[in-house]
């Protein structure tokens, strides 16, 4: 890993990006860390990084588990469970993963669906509530609690056809790391689908709710900076980009395919598609109960559904299908 996590502090002073090695300059402070960009792959990265114990803290308490209300969730899971194993099937011509591994699968929603459809599926994830959920409430019969980032350390070399990474990059402390541990699970020919918010996405103008929220943590963050330049900034900012302690990176496809091919994976599709899209993000709208929003005077749920159908393309979500060298 680079000098960027150990040697930068409150200097503000440049480093070099842990994706193409090119300079990272400062942009702007966010609660009690800095965010820097790199001037030639435009990832973006948090600056000092929280520790280990920091980040186990933090997703102790599991988002989701009360969700398991309604069968119309279950089958929106389905359907996007359905979608990459159609395209592992493409890609490996074989029928469906043998065994697969759910990287930071939370609650276990994608489990649970996988090993309904007859998978050998093993959910791995920081927190032990959520995975005492996933055990008890879903039936998910294999769960392992560790550090998503060694896994390498838990799993024989080569034992998953398919590892199933949906936001879990940009929460790592190392993602270089992180995807040489994946590299050492998955067999030769195995197919990895990594999801990460998209950093060039454009999806933040169909959510100006968020822009605004983004907006008051800049200004209370940065306060020497011009409310013109913090508008700027807020506007720039990727919907769902780097937001420490949660989203410690924020990546873009340069930057990915930089660390991939390192790894050993090529990458067979690429997809940039918006919050709610049915087959990367199914549980979007249900999550995050959008259907009006006080104040703005339109049903907010149908403003935000336009306006994304007009940001195909350039959405939150980066989604990569990548093959194990």
């Amino acid at each position: 890993m680079s000098s960027l996590v150990t040697d930068v502090d409150s200097m503000k002073i440049d480093c070099n990006c842990i994706a193409c090695f090119g300079s990272m300059k400062y942009w702007m402070d966010w609660n009690n860390y800095s965010i820097y960009r790199c001037v030639d792959c435009q990832l973006e990265a948090t600056i000092p990084l929280p520790t280990h114990a920091a980040l186990y803290e933090y997703y102790q308490g599991a988002d989701g588990r009360d969700m398991a209300k309604s069968e119309r969730w279950f089958e929106r899971v389905d359907r996007a469970v359905v979608y990459y194993f159609e395209r592992f099937a493409e890609i490996t011509s074989e029928a469906a993963p043998r065994r697969m591994l759910d990287l930071g699968g939370g609650v276990g929603y994608w489990s649970a669906v996988a090993q309904a459809r007859g998978v050998d599926v093993c959910l791995m994830d920081f927190a032990d509530d959520a995975l005492q959920f996933a055990r008890e409430r879903l039936g998910v019969k294999w769960t392992v609690a560790g550090d998503i980032g060694r896994s390498s350390d838990y799993f024989s070399e080569a034992e998953f056809d398919f590892v199933l990474a949906r936001h879990t990059i940009e929460h790592m402390i190392d993602p270089e790391a992180y995807l040489a541990h994946v590299a050492k699970v998955i067999r030769p020919g195995g197919v990895l689908e990594l999801e990460t918010p998209n950093v060039l996405g454009r999806e933040q103008f169909a959510h100006p709710a968020t822009v605004l929220s983004n907006y008051r943590v800049i200004r209370r963050s940065n306060p020497q900076m011009g409310a013109a330049k913090a508008r700027a900034i807020a506007w720039n900012k990727a919907l769902s980009g780097v937001n420490p302690p949660k989203h410690l990176w924020g990546f873009t496809l340069k930057s990915l395919r930089l660390m991939l091919e390192r790894q050993g994976f090529d990458i067979r599709e690429v997809r940039t598609e918006p919050a709610g899209h049915p087959e990367l993000d199914p549980l979007y709208y249900d999550v995050h109960g959008l259907r009006t929003r006080r104040g703005f005077g339109v049903p907010y749920y149908f403003w935000e559904r336009a306006a994304t159908a007009m940001l195909r393309g350039r959405g939150q979500n980066l989604a990569l299908l990548a093959v194990r060298r």
